[in-house]
């Protein structure tokens, strides 16, 4: 009898560790299905709930930016020029953001999908 409830308590446990997640007030978030978006974003913060088989996909809702360093090149007529940019974002809808070509992608990853790479020459 003991080591049933102890089973039941248990399964419980894991069961409540799976399915709650909590959003931080820097943070929104959706809720993925076999690769798709189930509901609304959660965009409230505080403790939630899912379905064991669902995913949550996090985003800042912060404002993001992304800061090159200054970078000098030649243009044609050999004249030195000091290039710098910079680009300042905020998520505003995390479906819209999320869902590229039915695929997620996840902020660790928006780095390696940017068309800026140093090695590229401006010509």
């Amino acid at each position: 009898m003991r080591i049933t409830g102890l089973i039941v308590l248990v399964v419980a446990a894991v069961t409540l560790f799976i399915t709650a997640y909590t959003i931080d007030e820097t943070e929104q978030a959706i809720i993925i299905e076999f690769g798709r978006p189930v509901d609304k974003p959660v965009i409230e913060a505080g403790l939630h709930f899912k379905m064991p088989w669902r995913q949550l996909v996090k985003f800042d809702n912060r404002i993001l930016e992304y800061d090159v360093e200054p970078k000098a090149i030649l243009s044609l007529d050999k004249k030195r020029l000091e290039v710098d940019n910079y680009a300042r974002w905020r998520i505003g809808d995390p479906l819209i953001h999320g869902e590229v070509g039915n695929f997620i992608i996840s902020q660790v990853d928006r780095a390696a999908c940017w068309p800026y790479h140093p090695g590229n020459h401006i010509k």
